[in-house]
């Protein structure tokens, strides 16, 4: 399931039912929260942009060291280490 090819043609670490930090998606994938990591301050602000148990996300770009998330009809930017701690698997 691993060796599965991306639109980049990289390997797509996040097959079907396998869990991944948000930072490592590839843009254009539907992915689900699955849950969010960090302090609790930390997954406070994040459950406030969106970021819950089942929400639907996908990143959308990647710019200097952010991550531009579509969740929840919304558009939101978070540092790659916000990002990281948000785990999350394929979509059916």
């Amino acid at each position: 399931m691993w060796a599965e090819q991306s639109v980049t043609g990289r390997a797509n670490p996040a097959p079907i039912g396998g869990v991944i930090p948000l930072a490592m998606a590839d843009a254009g994938v539907e992915m689900q929260v699955m849950s969010v990591k960090g302090k609790e301050d930390t997954k406070r602000f994040l459950e406030t942009l969106g970021f819950t148990k089942g929400s639907e996300v996908s990143v959308v770009n990647r710019m200097g060291g952010n991550v531009i998330v579509r969740v929840k009809e919304s558009r939101v930017a978070i540092s790659q280490s916000m990002a990281a701690k948000i785990l999350c698997c394929g979509k059916e």
